[in-house]
């Protein structure tokens, strides 16, 4: 969060954070929003939002994880495919020589696939060395 209100106030932008509650609808939060003349809103999804009604159209958004495929919303995200590699990279600086691999799949078909390629690829580098 620090990071982002610095770069908030880099550019001279103003962070609120509003989150849903119980029984908040989205069409309430976007009412407000628009009377605090917000016109850019970052979303941290913390679960499945499946055709969550909001307005959208009427705001510039970006999500922090992967919304899916229901409203193909810009989204900044972990380089999955980066962190395995990495990760094994740190494991073998630190002298182990026997690594593993444990996946939990997510359900979410770009972030599954990007470990698990990553993982068969440092599974097949490190057979060979």
């Amino acid at each position: 969060a620090n990071g982002i209100l610095e770069r908030a106030n880099d550019h001279n932008l103003m962070i609120e954070q509003h989150i849903m509650e119980e029984g908040k609808s989205p069409a309430s939060l976007a009412r407000m929003l628009r009377a605090r003349g917000t016109d850019g809103i970052i979303f941290y999804i913390s679960g499945p939002v499946f055709d969550w009604d909001f307005p959208w159209q009427d705001f510039a958004c970006v999500t922090l994880g992967f919304d899916g495929e229901a409203h193909r919303l810009h989204a900044v995200t972990t380089d999955w495919f980066s962190a395995v590699r990495r990760a094994v990279s740190k494991a073998e600086g630190a002298g182990k020589r026997r690594i593993g691999f444990a996946s939990f799949y997510r359900g979410n078909p770009s972030v599954d696939g990007r470990t698990q390629a990553a993982m068969l690829l440092e599974r097949e580098r490190l057979t060979k060395r």
